[in-house]
């Protein structure tokens, strides 16, 4: 672990706003509001004038540490600016099949003008999805091994500053359910951070030669991660990171015959069994009446039940849309429900049984407008289950079937497996790089376990290290080494 002054200096920044944000919530602070985004752009502008890409690419990494999802984007929005075309990737695998589910994006919004004038969803949908993929253009274009471990031992730092801060809160602090954060934002920020830098963890275990070679470091870092999730109540996102990681160990350790066959079977019961616990609302408590008869029927009853009903009939009740989409940002993702204002519910639990009225932060030229797709098939569950406020349907996946169609899903799902296969090559080529390959597939199914469950594909604070850890981890340099 380098303690060079930029790392020194980010580490205690880091850890002050977090501190801070436990004692304080200095994220909700004006002053903060106002001076971060100030900060980011000064330094971002800064590294990128003196082409410091690793520099640049750790000023992404505290980001995700900085308060609401506005600084994200506004990063997000600098790198567009500052990069601008060198963004743009050779249409060649696997990216082109990004380029391709854009394209029927594009098409599908233009069909969909024809049955109702929605102008503003494309658009919409673009920043909250599309404008994040810039940092795998980059990292793919920019990294090298050297820059990738640089940014890996510094997030891994991060993390475990984030996990020392999240205990001081529960130990000075205590904390309610969904209550612990270390200081970000929310309980499912801490997690979902957690359970990356375990999986980095595990694979990190995989370069050591045996117990003796692991330092302080490396056992206060694995001891404290599961522990902390658990008491931040993120237990859906600690067992979406282990099965993924049990999903993938199987490429490396089973018989080529069961490989498939283990994987689907074990993805398929991850999904229901998360699902299904998570709509009923089911405890996992000693102290409550568990009564597992009641958790099936109240997930068939439930308004999430009925929408994947309606996933399944939609070749069948709307062929156009099963095959070309609804087009993006019309249908139940955040990009949608951010407009939806006319027809969803304005209150949002803030925990103990209180909520609050939500509105909406969009400007007002902007107009309130629920799609046609969603008063036909969704409108009739808002204010159920989890379709309960105004932003809150929590399943990228579903929506992308729906705002893409088959055709555009098919090209999603293509980008994510032509990455996994070429990882396959890199550890068969070079056997060091079987932790690389074992940690980025494993994330990658992580990923949309989370994804199935909520808007991970429409979150800043996620989006940005999912791309730039992809493309550091097939960076250009590697897939030069893989061609020759």
């Amino acid at each position: 672990m380098k303690f060079n002054r930029f790392n020194t200096i980010s580490y205690i920044v880091i850890f002050a706003v977090l501190i801070l944000g436990v004692n304080f919530r200095i994220y909700n602070q004006s002053i903060f509001k106002l001076l971060v985004p100030l900060i980011i752009g000064g330094l971002g502008v800064y590294y990128y004038a003196n082409n410091d890409i690793s520099k640049y690419l750790k000023l992404g990494i505290l980001v995700l540490f900085l308060g609401h999802n506005s600084n994200q984007y506004f990063f997000i929005v600098l790198t567009i600016l500052l990069f601008n075309t060198k963004i743009l990737l050779p249409f060649k695998t696997p990216v082109k099949y990004l380029y391709l589910m854009l394209g029927i994006g594009g098409l599908s919004f233009l069909l969909n003008q024809v049955i109702e004038i929605n102008l503003y969803s494309f658009p919409f949908f673009l920043a909250s999805f599309f404008l994040p993929v810039a940092f795998y253009s980059i990292t793919q274009k920019y990294g090298n091994e050297i820059i990738k471990q640089e940014i890996v031992d510094f997030y891994i730092m991060i993390v475990f500053l984030l996990s020392i801060s999240a205990l001081y809160q529960y130990l000075f602090f205590g904390a309610i359910v969904d209550g612990l954060t270390g200081g970000t934002t929310s309980a499912h920020t801490l997690g979902f951070h957690l359970a990356v830098a375990f999986i980095l963890y595990l694979c990190r275990l995989m370069t050591m030669n045996g117990i003796k070679d692991l330092t302080l470091y490396d056992w206060a870092l694995g001891l404290s991660i599961i522990p902390i999730m658990y008491l931040s109540d993120s237990k859906y996102l600690m067992g979406n990171m282990i099965i993924g990681f049990f999903i993938i160990y199987m490429f490396y350790h089973t018989n080529k015959i069961l490989k498939p066959f283990l994987i689907m079977i074990s993805a398929l019961l991850l999904f229901l069994s998360a699902d299904i616990i998570r709509t009923a609302n089911f405890t996992m408590s000693v102290k409550s009446d568990i009564n597992i008869s009641n958790i099936g029927l109240r997930f068939t009853d439930s308004a999430k039940y009925q929408l994947y009903e309606k996933t399944i009939k939609l070749p069948f009740n709307e062929p156009l849309v099963f095959l070309f989409g609804s087009g993006p940002g019309t249908f139940l993702s955040r990009a949608a429900n951010s407009r939806a204002f006319d027809t969803m519910d304005k209150k949002t639990s803030t925990g103990g049984g209180s909520s609050v009225e939500v509105e909406s932060k969009l400007p007002s030229f902007i107009p309130a407008h629920t799609s046609w797709v969603t008063k036909e098939y969704a409108v009739m569950y808002f204010g159920q289950d989890w379709f309960g406020t105004l932003l809150d349907f929590r399943s990228s996946l579903v929506s992308l079937f729906w705002e893409f169609g088959v055709i555009g899903f098919v090209f999603f799902i293509l980008f994510f497996y032509k990455i996994i296969h070429l990882m396959n090559r890199a550890k068969r080529k070079f056997k060091f790089l079987k932790p690389d390959a074992l940690f980025i597939q494993s994330f990658i199914v992580f990923y949309f376990l989370n994804a199935a469950l909520a808007y991970y594909f429409e979150y800043p604070n996620t989006q940005i290290l999912f791309w730039m850890f992809i493309g550091l981890y097939t960076n250009r340099e590697l897939m030069s080494n893989l061609s020759k």
